[in-house]
């Protein structure tokens, strides 16, 4: 994970004395179970983008870039999270001076997506699993179906697929290597049965 600080064009790699871009330099993002999401995350929600904005938090040393998602709750799967939740990630613009965090997933207004929130605020990203934490909802071309789309853009179609390789799964899948797209009610099925839930 490396964080960049561009002003008027130039790059420059940010040294590690803030306590936020030490995190975020020293921290790879390692494979991460669905099982180890689910225990992790504080909250799991499906929200929509309402809005973002980027602002300097912090003073001195501790000075930074941040970008604030707001998020509409539009269902809660794990956690009793506040009807707009406010996510904080470090990195963005503000006026001529950019910090880039790799790694760190980003939004779109009026975007879906399931999210699986820890430690927001106290971290440099706010998802369990860095970016193996957003799935955003999309339809599915044909069926008009909601699916859910990992962060390569690939559909996820098991939970396994969270954390592994793709070549892990594609020997899984059998012979052809295909498989169908999890609908995003058997996915919220799985969080369920995860925190021992009973069916509906």
């Amino acid at each position: 994970m490396k964080s960049f600080l561009k002003k008027q064009g130039r790059a420059a790699v940010i040294a590690g004395s803030m306590t936020f871009l030490a995190a975020a330099q020293a921290t790879t993002v390692s494979p991460t179970s669905f099982t180890e999401m689910v225990s992790q995350a504080d909250v799991i929600v499906t929200g929509q983008v309402q809005s973002q904005r980027c602002e300097w938090r912090g003073t001195g040393s501790e000075r930074r870039i941040v970008t604030i998602v707001t998020l509409e709750v539009q269902a809660a799967h794990k956690g009793a999270p506040p009807a707009r939740l406010e996510l904080q990630f470090l990195g963005g613009t503000v006026g001529d001076t950019t910090l880039e965090v790799s790694g760190v997933p980003q939004f779109k207004i009026g975007e879906k997506s399931i999210l699986f929130v820890e430690k927001n605020g106290k971290k440099f990203c706010p998802l369990a699993g860095i970016y193996h934490g957003k799935l955003t909802i999309e339809r599915e071309a044909g069926t008009g179906r909601e699916i859910l789309v990992r962060h390569n853009r690939q559909p996820l179609t098991d939970v396994r697929e969270i954390g592994a390789d793709d070549g892990t799964m594609a020997r899984a899948a059998g012979a052809d290597g295909t498989r169908q797209p999890l609908s995003v009610g058997a996915f919220v099925g799985r969080i369920g049965q995860e925190l021992g839930k009973p069916s509906p």
